[in-house]
Order: structure tokens, then C-alpha cells, then sequence
């Protein structure tokens, strides 16, 4: 289990949780639908959304608050995302020698793990990946619905980006939300995306150069 002192430390504010929940909500919904769309198999869930027309509208109703809900947040909170971006971006050793450890920590294994920052390296890869992805998903979607100034050729492209960026995102989705609900070590995370705070003990040992960072200005 997570280690637990009762003590809680702020991990992230209102605009943080807001766009990481906008963000879920409408890239969910953008999957869910996209699928229905794309994939045959899944036509028995087309009631669901009010049949093949109705999960057409609301994709394309997800992908406007895809873009423009992150978009909304970074002129809420612009410190933030710089202060993000600067995390993401930075790198050590401690790192890049996280993952070793980090593989045998997720198996069960004690194991001692490179101190982390604001942000592990896993954290790091997940931001980077997201970055990544959602920008060609948004870009080649919007190709897709808008093909009247574009080539065919670039229609079948933004096609297979927009496919593989899916795909790209998709599993990592899956591997974040593992991690942050049911894995025994590290479930703790959750609550610093629902109240905002988590536990002293589990910042002081998931993330312990941040827990000094802001003990440190607490004592200040």
C-alpha cells in the first residue's frame, strides 16, 4: 500500500485538475466515439450514444473541447504551465535510472528508487507523450473534417497519424490511470487530481526532492 502519515501536502491546484479532467473527459469521449466509428464490432454500442449520427456529432463536439479547454486553461494559469514545461524538459541522472528501478518496484520488488522531483521520469514520459500525441490527433483531425484545402495524399496521411497517435496515447491513458488507481504503491496519486492534496509520506517517498523543495519553503 501507499505509505500514509494523516499530514496533507497541496500537489495541485484548481486549474491543474481542471484541465487534466476536461482533458480525460473529452479525449474518452473522443475514443469511445472514434471507435464506434471506425470499428464495426463496436456497432451494438451505437444506442448508447444515440445511434452512428449521434456519436459522429458528439466526437466532433469532444474534439472542439479537446482543443480549446487546455487552450483555456494555459491563459488561466500560464506560471503553471510554464512551470510544468520546465519540469517535463528537464532531465537528469537520477532520471534516466529511474526506469530500472521503477520496473522492479511496479512487479512487487523492494527496491531503493533514484530520487524524483515535482515530477518522476515515468510522469515526465506520460506529459511528453500526451504533448505529442494530442497535438497530431488534433492536427490531423482537423484535416480529417475540413479535407476541402487538403490533397488526397494528405488526407490519407492525417488518417494514419491520426490513427497511430490514437494508439500512442491510448496506452499510455491505460498505464496512467493503472497507476494512479489500483497499483498498491503508487493509488495514492489519485488524490492529488480530486482534492488536490495527497499524503505527507507518500510525496516524501514518490517525489522527495519536491517534498523538501516545499518543506523548505513552508519553513520560510
Amino acid at each position: 500500500m501507499a505509505p500514509k502519515s494523516g499530514e496533507k501536502v497541496l500537489r495541485f491546484g484548481a486549474v491543474a485538475r481542471f484541465a487534466h479532467w476536461s482533458h480525460t473527459v473529452t479525449f474518452l469521449l473522443l475514443a469511445f466515439t472514434g471507435m464506434l466509428i471506425y470499428m464495426d464490432v463496436l456497432d451494438f454500442l451505437a444506442p448508447l450514444f444515440g445511434g452512428m449520427q449521434g456519436a459522429r456529432l458528439l466526437h466532433r463536439i469532444a474534439a472542439v473541447g479537446f482543443i480549446v479547454l487546455p487552450i483555456l486553461s494555459l491563459f488561466a494559469n500560464p506560471a503553471g504551465f510554464k512551470e510544468w514545461m520546465s519540469h517535463v524538459f528537464r532531465w537528469g541522472a537520477n532520471d534516466f535510472a529511474f526506469f530500472g528501478a521503477f520496473v522492479k518496484e511496479f512487479f512487487g520488488a523492494h527496491v531503493e528508487v533514484p530520487p524524483q522531483g515535482r515530477f518522476n521520469a515515468g510522469e515526465k514520459v506520460n506529459s511528453l507523450l500526451q504533448l505529442v500525441g494530442c497535438t497530431l490527433l488534433a492536427i490531423s483531425g482537423l484535416i480529417l473534417w475540413f479535407p476541402q484545402g487538403f490533397s488526397q495524399g494528405t488526407q490519407q496521411l492525417a488518417l494514419i497519424v491520426h490513427d497511430l497517435a490514437f494508439v500512442l496515447t491510448f496506452t499510455a491513458m491505460i498505464g496512467h490511470a493503472y497507476l494512479a488507481l489500483f497499483h498498491p504503491k503508487t493509488n495514492e496519486a489519485i488524490n492529488g487530481m480530486l482534492s488536490g492534496y495527497v499524503d505527507a509520506e507518500f510525496a516524501k517517498s514518490h517525489y522527495p526532492l519536491w517534498y523538501q523543495e516545499i518543506k523548505g519553503k513552508m519553513r520560510g
